[in-house]
C-alpha cells in the first residue's frame, strides 16, 4: 500500500509540475512571441526559433520550472502524508532529467541545461514546506 501511495504521489506531483510548466511556457510565448513564420508543428522551425529567443524568455522558463517543481514537491509530500521525502525527491529528479532532455533536444544554451538542477532543489524545498504544515503566501 505504501508503494502505491508513493507512486501516486510522484505521478500527481509530476502532473502538477507539467501543468504549471505548460502555463509558464504559454505565458513566455505571449511575452516573447516567436518570430513570424515559425511553424510550431515543425521541430526544426521551433528549434531555430528557440535558439534565437532572448535571455528573458529563458529566465521566465526557468522560473516556470522552479515553480512547477516546488508545487510537485508539495503535492507529492501531501499525498504521501508528509512521512517521506522520497516522492518529492523523485519528482525533482524526473523533472530535472526531463528539463535537461528538453533543453538538449531544442538546443537551449548550456547554462540553461545546467540550471535545470533547480528543479531538484525546488522540489525538496516544496517537501520542506509541506512537511512542516506551513502555508507559504507569495
Amino acid at each position: 500500500m505504501r508503494f502505491l501511495k508513493n507512486t501516486l504521489a510522484v505521478v500527481a506531483g509530476c502532473i502538477t509540475a507539467m501543468i504549471l510548466i505548460s502555463v509558464s511556457e504559454a505565458l513566455m510565448t505571449h511575452a516573447y512571441p516567436f518570430p513570424p513564420g515559425t511553424n510550431i508543428n515543425n521541430r526544426e522551425s521551433l528549434r531555430q526559433a528557440m535558439h534565437n529567443m532572448p535571455q528573458g524568455s529563458y529566465n521566465m522558463l526557468l522560473i516556470g520550472y522552479a515553480v512547477g517543481a516546488f508545487a510537485a514537491g508539495i503535492v507529492a509530500t501531501l499525498i504521501s502524508k508528509r512521512t517521506q521525502k522520497n516522492p518529492a525527491i523523485v519528482c525533482g529528479i524526473i523533472l530535472t532529467i526531463l528539463g535537461i532532455v528538453n533543453a538538449v533536444q531544442f538546443q537551449h544554451p548550456t547554462w540553461f541545461c545546467t540550471a535545470n538542477i533547480i528543479s531538484l532543489l525546488c522540489a525538496y524545498i516544496g517537501y520542506l514546506v509541506a512537511r512542516r504544515k506551513v502555508i507559504v503566501v507569495l
